[in-house]
């Protein structure tokens, strides 16, 4: 979890503990099913070029993060099998 919180962008795919830990620490949120943080401001102005360069549409919304939706999150191998 230590490198990931030194990290500029991070992907959570599945990871609870990831959504949990350093979600609330993001400036941008990109996705709601599989969110990925942008936790600085390298990040953030990478994020925002390729938004720039981006043809389709986009919403963007100021929320408090993690923007998590329960019903949209991936579930892991381990979990289906249970």
């Amino acid at each position: 979890m230590k490198f990931l919180k030194e990290a500029d962008i991070v992907c959570a795919s599945a990871s609870q503990t990831v959504r949990e830990k350093i979600g609330p620490k993001a400036l941008i949120q990109l996705g709601v099913t599989i969110p990925v943080f942008v936790l600085t401001d390298i990040g953030k102005r990478l994020v925002l070029a390729y938004i720039q360069e981006c043809e389709e549409p986009l919403l963007i919304s100021r929320v408090k993060m993690p923007f998590i939706l329960e019903d949209k999150q991936p579930v892991s191998r381990r979990k289906r099998e249970e």
